[in-house]
């Protein structure tokens, strides 16, 4: 059995009914397109990458979303508040 890994995780969180996610390494968007596409209108999403080009290529590929903000942001060193999300990609959940 095949599976698309950004589809695979991205149900797995939508089932727990996240208000916010953190998605470290984003890279061009497949997770966060993926995400984006199952949860909620109220959810927020927060999409970092180390890389600005990849998150700019990530951004013009999403359509506009108001609930993504892409932040070019080191994920070993990211700022305190940042882990005030319930849930995360490649983050752990608190």
């Amino acid at each position: 059995m095949a599976f698309w890994f950004p589809s695979d995780l991205a149900e797995r969180l939508a089932a727990v009914k996240p208000r916010e996610v953190l998605e470290t390494a984003a890279g061009t968007g497949a997770l966060t397109r993926a995400v984006a596409s199952r949860l909620s209108a109220e959810a927020r999403i927060v999409a970092t990458d180390l890389n600005q080009p990849m998150l700019d290529r990530a951004a013009a590929i999403q359509p506009h979303d108001e609930r993504i903000e892409w932040l070019r942001a080191d994920a070993l060193a990211l700022p305190a508040d940042a882990f005030a999300f319930e849930r995360g990609s490649g983050a752990p959940a608190r």
